[in-house]
C-alpha cells in the first residue's frame, strides 16, 4: 500500500515501528497539523490484536495491557476534521475455537484478554466519524449484524508476478500451499484427500516450526514440505499449476480474505477451495477455480476431474489472468478513495 501511494504521486507520512518510535512521529504531526498543514486524509492499518492494546513482557511473562497512543491519536485528526479510514485486519479473538491448538490457561487468558480490547476498538470505531474498511463482505456481514459497525469491504491486492498462460501436464498435476498448518487453518481434511489422489503432488510450505505437524503426509511422495517467503516462493509457484486455499466453511476463518489468495492469482494460478467461504464465493463468482464439499473424498474426485478436463482448466487460468488487473494495489487504493472521499 505504501509503495502504491508514492507510485500515484503521494506525498506519504508513514507512521510505524515501535510504541516510541510512533510517539515521536505522533507528535512531530500534531505540530504540523496545528501550524496548518494539510493532509487529504488519515489511513490506519490495524495490527493482528486490537489496536489498543500491546504486549507488555516482564519476568519472562507476556501480558496485554492497554494501548491508548494510537486512537489519541486519531481522535485529535477527527477533531481537525481530517478524514480517517480506518482498516479493521482480525476479527479472531470473537471466535473461541481459533484459541483451541492454545493451552488451556493459555488460551483462556488470550481470548478474555483480547476480546476485552477487540469489544473497545468496535466502540471506539462505532464512537467516531471514521471509514472502517474490512477484508471481505462476509467480514462486514458480521460486523454489521453482531456489533453494529459499518465497514466497506477492501480485500488485498497484489502485484501481478506471471502472467502466461499454462500448460497442464495430464500425468503429473502439481498443487500448491502456502500457510499455517495449525488451528483453523489446519489443511488436515484437504490433505487426508489429496494423499488418496492418482499423478498429483503437492508442495505444502509452511514456518520450519509447523512441518511436523503436517509431517506424516510427506511418507508416500505425494506431498512434498518446504520453508520460504517473498521471492523465495517464487520457484515454487512457477512449478504449480494449480493453488488451495484449504480454509474450514465455519468460524472466522471463512470470512477471512487471505493475502495469499491474492498472491495466488497474481501468480496466474486457479484455486482450489471447500465450499462455504469467501474465498470459494469469490472464486465461484469469478470462475477462477473449483469449489468443492468439506471432505476428504471430495479432494480426489476433484483432482481426477481436472486431470481429465483439459480444456476447462485452460478456461479457468484464463480467467485468473484477466482477473489480475482488478486486485493490483492502485485498484485497492482506486476503491479506498471512492468510499473515503466520496469521489
Amino acid at each position: 500500500m505504501l509503495d502504491t501511494f508514492r507510485a500515484l504521486g503521494y506525498v506519504v507520512r508513514p507512521i510505524t515501528g515501535t510504541r516510541e518510535e510512533r510517539k515521536a512521529l505522533y507528535d512531530l504531526a500534531k505540530k504540523d497539523l496545528e501550524k496548518g498543514e494539510e493532509f487529504d486524509y488519515v489511513y490506519v492499518e490495524s495490527l493482528s490484536r486490537p489496536s489498543n492494546s500491546r504486549i507488555d513482557e516482564r519476568y519472562a511473562l507476556k501480558r496485554l495491557v492497554r494501548e491508548n497512543l494510537d486512537f489519541d491519536f486519531i481522535s485529535f485528526c477527527e477533531r481537525k476534521n481530517l478524514r480517517i479510514g480506518y482498516f479493521l485486519r482480525d476479527l479472531y479473538w470473537d471466535f473461541k475455537d481459533h484459541f483451541a491448538d492454545e493451552p488451556l490457561i493459555k488460551g483462556l487468558y488470550l481470548r478474555l484478554a483480547l476480546k476485552k480490547y477487540g469489544k473497545e476498538e468496535l466502540k471506539f470505531l462505532r464512537s467516531r466519524n471514521i471509514q472502517v474498511f474490512c477484508p471481505t463482505p462476509l467480514f462486514a456481514d458480521y460486523l454489521k449484524s453482531k456489533w453494529k459497525v459499518d465497514a466497506y469491504p477492501l480485500p488485498p491486492g497484489s502485484d501481478v508476478v506471471n502472467s502466461e498462460k499454462r500448460t497442464l501436464e495430464t500425468d503429473s498435476l502439481e498443487v500448491f500451499y502456502v500457510g499455517g498448518v495449525s488451528g483453523l487453518y489446519n489443511p488436515k481434511v484437504f490433505l487426508d484427500g489429496f494423499i488418496q489422489s492418482e499423478s498429483a503432488h503437492l508442495t505444502l510450505c509452511t514456518r520450519d516450526s509447523e512441518k511436523a505437524k503436517v509431517s506424516e503426509y510427506q511418507k508416500e511422495g505425494k506431498v512434498t514440505l518446504v520453508s520460504g517467503s517473498g521471492k523465495e516462493l517464487q520457484k515454487f509457484y512457477r512449478k504449480a499449476h494449480i493453488a488451495v486455499h484449504p480454509i474450514p466453511p465455519f468460524s472466522y476463518a471463512r470470512l477471512a480474505h487471505g493475502v495469499k489468495f491474492s498472491e495466488y492469482i497474481a501468480n496466474g494460478l486457479p484455486i482450489i477451495a471447500f465450499k462455504g467461504t469467501h474465498m470459494a464465493q469469490f472464486i465461484e463468482e469469478n470462475q477462477i477455480g473449483w469449489t468443492i464439499p468439506y471432505q476428504p473424498s471430495a479432494v480426489p474426485k476433484l483432482i481426477s476431474q481436472i486431470i481429465e478436463n483439459q480444456p476447462e482448466y485452460e478456461k479457468l487460468q484464463k480467467n485468473v489472468l484477466s482477473m489480475q488487473v482488478d486486485l493490483r494495489w492502485e485498484k485497492v487504493v482506486e476503491k479506498l478513495e471512492k468510499k473515503l472521499l466520496n469521489k
